[in-house]
């Protein structure tokens, strides 16, 4: 008598097991961007709130490695692009600034040699005809790591045109300040 509890306790602990990996592989998280969450971003781009009360922004996530990719906020016409990246010092810097769509402006306390540009995004390359009419990029390194915040407003944020490009300027930073700081 005395092996049958001891199997039976191996059967309900292996029966345990067994459910939990089950459980853990079957009930997939939902994609998270490590540097930003979806309500951070929902605030930033002007989200809707929900039921509840948070203002969360539609994400996706493109992974190329553990610690090379894009995250896509959108909420409305509005859309925040995080890219994450290893920074190689010889050639990757330079070629990323000179993507930069207007003249880059330094930036203080975001990361190093942070630069920022702000345009319509008319100018910026590689967007369309239907594209957000006003567009900031903050391009910086954290250690070993490449930085690219990209804000694109299809709603601007004000009814004048100054506000709405000062507006742009402050979120721009404030999601890029986010993104560096989750990275320490």
């Amino acid at each position: 008598m005395l092996p049958f509890p001891r199997m039976r306790f191996q059967r309900v602990a292996f029966l345990l097991i067994a459910v939990t990996l089950l459980a853990c592989t079957s009930l997939r998280a939902e994609d998270t961007c490590p540097p930003m969450n979806r309500a951070t971003a929902g605030g930033i781009l002007g989200a809707k709130p929900n039921d509840v009360g948070v203002a969360e922004a539609q994400l996706a996530v493109e992974w190329h490695t553990p610690t090379d990719y894009v995250c896509t906020f959108t909420a409305g016409a509005n859309t925040l692009r995080v890219t994450i990246g290893p920074y190689h010092a010889r050639d990757g810097w330079p070629a990323a600034v000179q993507q930069c769509f207007a003249k880059p402006a330094p930036l203080q306390a975001i990361g190093n040699e942070a630069v920022a540009c702000y345009s319509p995004s008319d100018s910026a390359p590689g967007n369309t005809a239907d594209a957000s009419p006003l567009h900031g990029e903050v391009i910086s390194h954290v250690r070993d790591i490449f930085i690219d915040v990209q804000l694109m407003l299809g709603t601007p944020p004000a009814p004048d045109a100054a506000r709405s490009a000062a507006l742009l300027r402050e979120y721009t930073r404030r999601a890029a300040e986010i993104v560096a700081g989750n990275l320490f």
